[in-house]
């Protein structure tokens, strides 16, 4: 069940683990439940998934809701996978005033604290809330203070496609369409435009290596609602030969190859899938100890880290991956290995098939 309109990282995390179980005989039968319009329902007819897409007047619809509840009745739904906090609200409202009776397994994805508020202690205590998965070990620590029953907490991190960036094209796209010259290293960063990502210290991580001397261009590859702020930011600080703004992309794949360093510097971040993107496709990763990135990130071994808002640090790290080509390729190589034995999307799959089985050999 999935509420959200946009293509971000849990709607990605949703599509690789349909693509999973619809390889596992276990698996009866699955479909995604989302919102008439929505990307989700897009990638669902452009991939073939089965799927339900019903309007969602606004964001706690009450109908969506009820029909929620006849839905499930009629296919005999055995459980139901919630994806984001409004999911979660609208199967809350379908279970209290509608009679929804299906077990719940929760995705918790972001790394801040439920709030104080009734009705969210209500939803997250729910009886049909079977068990929550953390994507990380740093978000489990934040939840557990606002869960009765902390054995419903379970850190399953999320996956990604190992083999996602092997066809992918290296065209020189990306310097061709923005006239990035060929000697110019590409320092990028691909995600939303939001303000959990902190792209101004991006920016000013970009502004230090310039005032430095080091030649590069500086790309973020994303759209989002602090478009303008990172747009005012680069005029401050006189960037505008330097860095690009691509908006949203739908060929990312092809993208990430173009990138010399991947430089992500959220302040809070639930785990970072885009870093193990980049672990995939072979871009060395320079990075914030935010949220469940140091789970993720071994420093000095297959990226670096650095606290939160480092400028000074990151600037240097960057430089470090720059300059030290066998440094570079070391990383590379271990980032890979260690994204393929614990981050793939077939481990994350296995992992949520292993919760589902627990919940259901508990009711069924």
């Amino acid at each position: 069940l999935s509420s959200a309109s946009t293509w971000r990282g849990g709607e990605q995390q949703i599509a690789y683990l349909f693509e999973e179980l619809a390889q596992r005989p276990q698996v009866k039968a699955q479909w995604i439940l989302c919102p008439k319009g929505s990307e989700m329902e897009r990638r669902c007819k452009a991939e073939g998934w089965q799927h339900e897409a019903w309007r969602k007047r606004f964001s706690l619809d009450p109908i969506f809701a009820w029909r929620l509840k006849r839905w499930c009745d009629k296919m005999e739904i055995d459980l139901i996978h919630i994806h984001d906090p409004n999911a979660h609200s609208l199967a809350v409202v379908s279970a209290d005033y509608f009679g929804l009776k299906v077990p719940f397994v929760l995705s918790r994805r972001v790394d801040f604290p439920v709030r104080e508020k009734k009705w969210s202690k209500h939803k997250y205590n729910h009886e049909q809330v079977k068990r929550i998965l953390c994507v990380s070990e740093a978000v489990k620590r934040i939840m557990q203070p606002a869960i009765v029953q902390k054995g419903k907490l379970l850190t399953v991190h999320s996956g990604v496609d190992p083999n996602r960036f092997d066809n992918a094209k290296r065209d020189g796209r990306l310097r061709r369409e923005f006239k990035i010259h060929h000697s110019l290293p590409i320092i990028g960063n691909i995600s939303a435009l939001a303000d959990h990502k902190d792209l101004i210290t991006f920016l000013r991580v970009a502004k230090l290596l310039k005032d430095g001397g080091l030649k590069a261009h500086f790309v973020l590859i994303g759209e989002g609602s602090e478009r303008v702020a990172i747009e005012d930011e680069i005029r401050r600080l006189g960037l505008f030969e330097e860095v690009t703004l691509t908006g949203f992309r739908y060929d990312v794949r092809h993208l990430f190859h173009e990138l010399d360093v991947f430089l992500f510097t959220s302040k809070t971040e639930g785990l970072g899938t885009t870093v193990l993107d980049a672990f995939a496709c072979g871009v060395p990763v320079v990075a914030t100890a935010a949220g469940g990135v140091p789970e993720l990130i071994r420093n000095g071994q297959t990226g670096f880290l650095s606290p939160v808002k480092a400028v000074e640090e990151l600037a240097v790290n960057v430089r470090r991956i720059l300059k030290d080509e066998a440094l570079r390729e070391y990383m590379v190589a271990a980032a890979k290995e260690r994204m393929r034995k614990h981050f793939s999307k077939r481990v994350m799959a296995e992992k949520t098939l292993l919760v589902y089985r627990e919940v259901l050999d508990g009711i069924i």
